[in-house]
């Protein structure tokens, strides 16, 4: 083996025929052209002949054999499926892209610019509910007063003025928002003013 070995030719570019590598790895050439057809890096692709037969560089073969086993391990461990790479710098660039989107969320978010879609939907739930409440409550409010009218137009005009008073405890678009940023109850401020009063 040590007489072999001692035989081995390495061209100038530091590649060898594959005879000469797979004697060097200790493989049969049939096992390294194997290897070959499952995609290792050749450094020059030749013919038939003794001149110009096919070459790598052991280097090369090594650190793709060593990057094979790397994304086989992560394809077990990570889900990849077979031939699939992990590219770490489109990780990277991804989970860098997440940081900054974040960041700007909550700078916005600071700034009152957005809030969260459940915060709003519980200020626009309460005020449903009040509206709910004060047009369940219309007949019951206006019973005794309309009785004694008998125009019309001032039931209709009366009719239209509770409706409107129910109507205005719904806020505009930005109130909604201010309300749900700022995480304040409107009705509870209402309740307070109400009791100063």
């Amino acid at each position: 083996m040590t007489d072999e070995l001692q035989q081995l030719q390495l061209h100038p570019d530091g590649s060898m025929t594959l005879r000469d590598a797979a004697a060097a790895l200790g493989l049969t050439y049939e096992a390294l052209r194997k290897v070959i057809g499952q995609g290792a890096p050749v450094a020059f692709k030749g013919g038939r002949g003794a001149k110009g037969g096919t070459r790598i560089r052991l280097t090369e073969l090594m650190e793709w054999q060593v990057d094979r086993k790397v994304r086989q391990a992560i394809g077990e461990a990570g889900g990849l499926v077979a031939g699939e790479v992990h590219d770490f710098e489109a990780e990277r660039a991804r989970k860098t892209k997440y940081q900054a989107d974040m960041a700007e969320i909550d700078a916005r978010k600071a700034a009152q610019q957005i809030v969260e879609i459940d915060a709003v939907a519980e200020v626009v739930e309460m005020e449903l509910a009040e509206v709910r409440a004060g047009l369940l409550n219309l007949a019951g409010r206006l019973a005794v007063p309309l009785s004694g009218i008998t125009d019309p137009a001032d039931i209709a005009d009366r009719v239209s003025e509770e409706v409107s008073a129910v109507l205005s405890l719904l806020s505009e678009p930005r109130e909604i928002a201010r309300l749900a940023a700022t995480g304040e109850d409107r009705f509870s401020q209402d309740e307070d003013e109400a009791l100063a009063d």
